[in-house]
């Protein structure tokens, strides 16, 4: 990066619903905040699983076909969509990179340190 900010990030945000736009079966008897593995993570029917692996197949086919169209246009929109927003990336200081890339960095010692005891 020779200490120099990229002058664009291109990303592109997909929002889905869980219970809605994904094939992953009835939810209704499972609970987002229980902890401990349910039937509904254990026991997934072939059909479920084969849905589910298809509609991911398709997904991967759209993000090839973005990645295709942006490289020959320049643009991450399908035709007819609105173009993209642009946020201004500046930084104040060239060491501000390094805070990006450190997030995780307590995360990774305490994993590491836990690892390295047990």
């Amino acid at each position: 990066m020779d200490g120099r900010v990229p002058p664009k990030i291109h990303i592109h945000v997909r929002v889905f619903d869980v219970y809605e736009d994904i094939p992953i079966g009835d939810l209704s008897e499972v609970s987002m905040t229980d902890t401990k593995p349910t039937s509904a993570e254990v026991d997934v029917p072939d059909e479920e699983r084969d849905a589910f692996d298809l509609w991911l197949q398709q997904l991967w086919r759209e993000k090839d076909a973005t990645i295709e169209r942006y490289y020959e246009t320049g643009s991450l929109a399908k035709a007819g969509e609105k173009g993209s927003i642009e946020f201004p990336v500046e930084l104040k200081r060239t060491k501000d990179i390094l805070d990006a890339f450190c997030l995780g960095l307590p995360a990774a010692l305490v994993y590491s340190w836990r690892k390295l005891r047990g």
